[in-house]
């Protein structure tokens, strides 16, 4: 830890905040690819209780 309390990981992220108005594109396609993951894991678990639920078979 540094002297002021915040740790590493921080000191890091705000020496980077520098370089998010010169290359955005550092940011956007990273956030982009998470957001797609996370809606295809959520259509895929969505799709896989549609299939498995017993009680959606009785209906």
């Amino acid at each position: 830890m540094s002297q002021d309390g915040q740790t590493r990981s921080s000191c890091e992220l705000n020496s980077g905040r520098a370089y998010i108005l010169v290359t955005p594109y550092l940011v956007v396609f990273p956030g982009i690819t998470v957001v797609l993951v996370v809606l295809s894991l959520n259509f895929l678990g969505d799709s896989l209780r549609d299939v498995l639920d017993p009680r959606q078979i009785l209906r």
